[in-house]
């Protein structure tokens, strides 16, 4: 600590005289000012309090000694910067804040500034106000520049304070790096965004200059993407970059999807039209509904699109619609809401759409819809279900705020992550065998399943048409995956069925589908999904079927049925809470499912779904939704 004061002694400031006349004159205003505004003057003057002594001047130490005495004897000191200070005091104090006086910038030159960073940086607050001290635009670029040259990334966060305080200086000092910013470290760009979404407002003289430097990129993708994620940190503040962003996305195919998310940032109400046009699109991006949240009732106009695809599209997108919707709609729209929703949170055949429903009502915080979330908060057969209603009416009760604050990633993490009870490590039900060559398995009838194959060509009917070119990209453009090419497929399992077998196939990421295979040797694709297995429930015929991989985790129950020209068709049913990974029939006539974080569920004839009884109930994983 010594070293170190020497260095700041050292350091370019004012003359030793000039240092010592400062102090004093504002020892003998002291009224004016705060102990802790003394106490930051001697430090800053001095380094260190307690080795100053070692290396002071006589005079300075007498001024050291006076400081101490000042403040120990006179108790009242710091009530005395609350009194009414006589005239000219008053104007310094109003002119300074109550903190250092402007005469005290580059009192220290920058030759302490590290000292003070790592003092800063070891936890102690007091070394913060020091900053005040030293001349600010200089301050703000060494400071910068000691983050982007740290290699523990665990101090970074501990220098942001010093950025931070130095505000409209560090904005400065960003911009002034970002001249490099195509033959930097594509690293710095993010740690740029980092230090700017701890900035006030004065980061908004950043937004123009940012989008122009994102016009004239000419470096790496990485640093690019950089550039735009310092752009996302602005917030709001990014709305003086509106139509720079706005030409921008019609010229630069590759960034359309952040930079539509820039302009919804902006508040620009082209944003909301372009949003329209996305979320319409055959498969939407989870992030164009993100983009409408955050927009929030700004982008009502999307309201009845949102009602559309919930009612349509995906699982995945369902979810979506419905946690934007709860952002977007307004209290005029409560109706048409309630007309589509309410009648979702009363069907128990889609489990996971009523749990989102559930969340959409709790952030409309409408008091007519009070009685359908009393109703599932008692009565649902699905435990998420219940809680997320009970959520929602706590959160209509205590009249607290609806429209959480959410960005693109907290959105993603709520779709994506959806709670479930735990399943049972013992069912207290009795397993049913199947009739005697009903149904065959890989595990014990390989040599039947292989005499009833399928070519690879059959499969590739039945896959998903590839999705159409982004908008603004050459029409002969194609996506690269392609599906693999086998010439033999052998089924997993098969149920014997009249004139034939229903062959079902599950390679998890790779596909899966439902063929019938007639004794006539004749093959038939009925569905290109994943298939659990195949049963008879009742009367019909069933398929459970999904696959979970990555962020997808989705289960459906479908119907199977022979038309009159011996031709079988797959219609969804039932939504299962996750993906299905084993299942068989039970002695109470249900089918009895293990789900992918959805927990083990009895699926009755007449379709009603519940939670398998366990003879030690489990506990409920809910993941904290807002």
């Amino acid at each position: 600590m010594a070293q170190a004061a020497v260095a700041c002694k050292q350091a370019p400031t004012l003359s030793e005289s000039g240092r010592i006349q400062f102090l004093a004159e504002h020892l003998t205003r002291r009224a004016g000012l705060r102990t802790s505004t003394l106490l930051g003057l001697a430090l800053a003057l001095f380094a260190s309090v307690l080795t100053a002594a070692d290396i002071c001047t006589p005079g300075e130490q007498a001024l050291l000694a006076e400081l101490e005495v000042s403040i120990a004897l006179e108790a009242d000191l710091a009530a005395a910067a609350s009194a009414a200070p006589d005239a000219s005091d008053a104007r310094e104090f109003a002119s300074t804040g109550g903190d250092a006086p402007s005469e005290t910038h580059a009192l220290l030159g920058l030759g302490c500034l590290d000292d003070v960073l790592d003092r800063v940086v070891d936890g102690e607050t007091t070394a913060l106000e020091l900053i005040v001290y030293f001349e600010p635009n200089a301050a703000a670029r060494h400071a910068l520049q000691r983050l982007l040259d740290e290699s523990d990334v665990r101090q970074h966060p501990a220098l942001l304070p010093v950025l931070t305080r130095l505000g409209s200086s560090t904005v400065d000092a960003i911009l002034s790096a970002g001249e490099c910013i195509d033959d930097c470290h594509p690293f710095n760009n993010f740690l740029f965004a980092f230090v700017l979404e701890s900035l006030g407002s004065d980061r908004r003289r950043a937004a123009l200059p940012l989008a122009q430097k994102l016009g004239q990129h000419r470096g790496t993708s990485e640093e690019e993407l950089g550039l735009v994620r310092m752009l996302e940190a602005l917030g709001q503040d990014i709305a003086p970059a509106e139509a720079e962003l706005l030409t921008l996305f019609h010229s630069t195919p590759d960034l359309k999807e952040r930079l539509l998310g820039l302009l919804v940032q902006a508040g620009s109400p082209e944003a909301i039209a372009l949003l329209k046009v996305q979320l319409r699109a055959p498969w939407p991006r989870t992030r164009d509904f993100a983009h409408a949240a955050i927009a929030g009732q700004r982008a009502r106009a999307l309201t009845p699109v949102l009602l559309e695809v919930a009612a349509s599209s995906t699982p995945e997108a369902n979810r979506a619609a419905l946690l934007a919707l709860g952002h977007v709609a307004g209290p005029e729209d409560a109706a048409m809401v309630q007309a589509v929703l309410h009648p979702w949170m009363r069907d128990g055949s889609h489990p996971i759409r009523a749990l989102f429903t559930a969340m959409a009502l709790g952030e409309l915080a409408s008091p007519a819809s009070e009685s359908v979330l009393l109703e599932a908060a008692d009565l649902y057969w699905y435990p998420p279900v219940r809680v997320a209603a009970q959520e929602a009416l706590d959160r209509m009760r205590s009249a607290s705020d609806s429209g959480a604050r959410i960005d693109v990633q907290r959105f993603f993490d709520r779709v994506s992550v959806v709670p479930g009870p735990v399943e049972c490590e013992a069912i207290a039900l009795r397993m049913v065998d199947q009739p005697q060559g009903e149904k065959l398995y890989k595990g014990t009838h390989t040599a039947q399943l292989q005499k009833l194959s399928y070519r690879g060509d059959l499969v590739e009917r039945y896959l998903p048409p590839p999705p159409p070119p982004p908008p603004g990209v050459n029409p002969d453009w194609r996506p690269s995956w392609q599906p693999v090419e086998v010439p033999e497929h052998t089924p997993d399992l098969a149920l014997r069925v009249a004139g034939g077998w229903l062959l079902g196939a599950n390679r998890g990421e790779w596909g899966g589908e439902l063929i019938f295979a007639g004794d006539n040797g004749r093959r038939q694709g009925v569905l290109g999904r994943n298939v659990e297995d195949i049963y008879r429930l009742g009367s019909q015929t069933i398929a459970l079927v999904g696959v979970a991989h990555m962020t997808i985790n989705d289960g459906v129950v479908y119907r199977l049925r022979q038309a009159g020209n011996g031709e079988w068709r797959a219609e969804s049913w039932l939504q299962l809470p996750g993906t299905p990974y084993s299942s068989w029939p039970v002695h109470t006539g249900e089918i009895l499912v293990n789900t992918h974080g959805g927990g083990t569920i009895l699926i009755a004839a007449d379709g009603r779904m519940r939670m398998a009884p366990c003879p030690d109930p489990p506990a409920l994983e809910f993941f904290e939704q807002r």
